[in-house]
């Protein structure tokens, strides 16, 4: 995940932008996270969709173990995105996903990131430094990490942090129109703030 994330200022670079706004879901917002702590001077704000920016305990990590040898790449994934509850609500959304998941053409390409997900480190939130732009978390009210969502905004910076948890939502939460008007308004005071709206 570190290595991603040293990754983005080539990227920036070669496209030749100055700063970005990030947005990112899961593993996104934790590469993302990495990245403005090492270039704040590079982001102009984050948009973090169920971040969790802690490495599992060491029951989380006997289980994972045990569960690498019961279950299937696909499920592990899957237990990682759905909550129980989501995946008891909406088969047919996590067949979609299994069947795009169980038959990607590139299936080691995403077993390596899930074990490097796995092996993460923990991002080192302390309000007083760490992020300098405005940051916005939204995390789904039935998704797996929502704890770690909500330990992540208590450690925050409060007068440049929102926090939106969406009702009925789970680890992929889906936009109703009044979240994204939420979210608009959000984007559009925080280019206001920067001076570019």
């Amino acid at each position: 995940m570190e290595q991603i994330a040293e990754m983005i200022p080539a990227v920036l670079t070669y496209f030749n932008f100055r700063t970005v706004i990030g947005v990112g879901v899961g593993a996104g917002s934790y590469i993302l996270s990495r990245f403005t702590m090492a270039h704040p001077d590079s982001v102009e704000g984050l948009v973090l969709i169920n971040i969790n920016p802690e490495t599992r305990g060491w029951m989380d990590w006997a289980a994972q173990k045990i569960t690498t040898l019961t279950s299937s790449l696909t499920e592990q994934i899957l237990s990682h995105l759905f909550s129980q509850e989501e995946m008891s609500a909406n088969a047919d959304l996590v067949k979609s996903h299994r069947d795009r998941i169980s038959k990607a053409p590139n299936l080691i390409n995403i077993e390596l990131f899930w074990r490097s997900y796995n092996s993460r480190r923990d991002l080192i939130i302390d309000r007083n430094s760490n992020f300098k732009c405005p940051v916005m978390l939204v995390v789904g009210d039935q998704a797996p990490h929502e704890e770690a969502a909500v330990e992540c905004n208590s450690k925050l910076d409060p007068t440049t942090t929102s926090f939106l948890k969406m009702a009925d939502a789970g680890g992929l939460p889906q936009l109703t129109q009044r979240e994204r008007e939420r979210q608009r308004e959000i984007f559009t005071q925080t280019a206001k703030d920067r001076g570019n709206g």
